[in-house]
């Protein structure tokens, strides 16, 4: 289901110092949509008229553009430039992480290339096929399996081998992650923090927003469109190795914000568990 763009402003605090952030989430830019332009006039307007709500930093939670096919994020860069101009912002201020639409996994004839298949497959039950929609009694059985059974799943996504061989049931999270490159190229161009730093934007990592007077955050960004195959919405994975490495490394004491495309529970139950924990010890 298509949702639509939305933006909200939110606060956090330490002790008495507070920090504003503008969220906004599923762009999904058209050229020339009167509601696009609509939307973004309403939003430059209101900081125009009430500069005092003016955020410390912007958000944007994924779906950059409005379907996976051969759009670019020209547009999107374009807006996101814009707004940091218009709200005195620098990309060191910006935080993105993407969504389903931004994967690029796509053919000409609306097929999944192959190497990208390939790996999508091992995350889905036996005959199921990456991008088409199963019968909803497959996806019925799939979901009651995933709950009672869910090591397999989690196996498959971290590469465990239980045996003495190499298994090829494992998936090899480099292959998805490059078909965000689109994704990182204009992450990379809006953020310099990203640059020579070793840091890939479509992976699981974590950056820090300093102010004044020492307010600081932690900004977690998860990438949950991993195995997004536009079929379904359940279940969905990401890199819990290294994401589980990001929260590790936090232990400042410092609240932490965590940025994901999908719902917490579009995740795999497995996985809600271990972020769980990990999200309680970092705050």
């Amino acid at each position: 289901m298509r949702r639509g763009t939305s933006q909200r402003m939110e606060e956090g605090t330490m002790g008495t110092e507070k920090a504003r952030w503008l969220h906004i989430s599923d762009l999904h830019i058209l050229l020339n949509s009167p509601s696009w332009k609509v939307f973004q006039g309403n939003l430059f307007r209101f900081f125009e008229e009430h500069p005092e709500q003016k955020p410390d930093f912007v958000v944007v939670t994924g779906d950059y553009r409005n379907i996976q096919k051969f759009e670019s994020f020209e547009l999107a860069e374009r807006f996101i430039r814009e707004l940091l101009e218009h709200l005195e912002l620098s990309g060191e201020n910006l935080y993105l992480v993407p969504g389903n639409h931004d994967m690029s996994t796509l053919q000409k004839d609306g097929t999944i290339k192959p190497r990208y298949a390939l790996e999508l497959k091992k995350l889905l039950p036996d005959g199921m096929t990456p991008g088409k929609c199963p019968p909803d009694a497959e996806i019925a059985n799939w979901l009651s399996k995933c709950e009672t059974e869910p090591a397999d799943y989690i196996d498959r996504l971290c590469s465990v081998n239980r045996g003495s061989e190499e298994s090829d049931t494992g998936v090899f999270i480099p292959t998805l992650l490059y078909g965000f490159q689109s994704y990182e190229n204009m992450a990379k161009s809006l953020i310099p923090w990203y640059s020579g730093n070793g840091w890939n934007p479509a992976g699981p990592h974590n950056r820090k927003w300093e102010g004044a007077e020492g307010l600081c955050f932690n900004v977690v960004h998860l990438n949950t469109a991993l195995a997004a195959d536009g079929s379904r919405g359940h279940y969905q994975a990401l890199d819990l190795s290294k994401t589980l490495e990001a929260f590790q490394g936090i232990n400042n004491g410092k609240p932490t914000l965590v940025l994901a495309h999908n719902s917490f529970y579009d995740l795999h139950p497995q996985i809600q568990e271990y972020l769980k924990e990990a999200m309680g010890k970092a705050r």
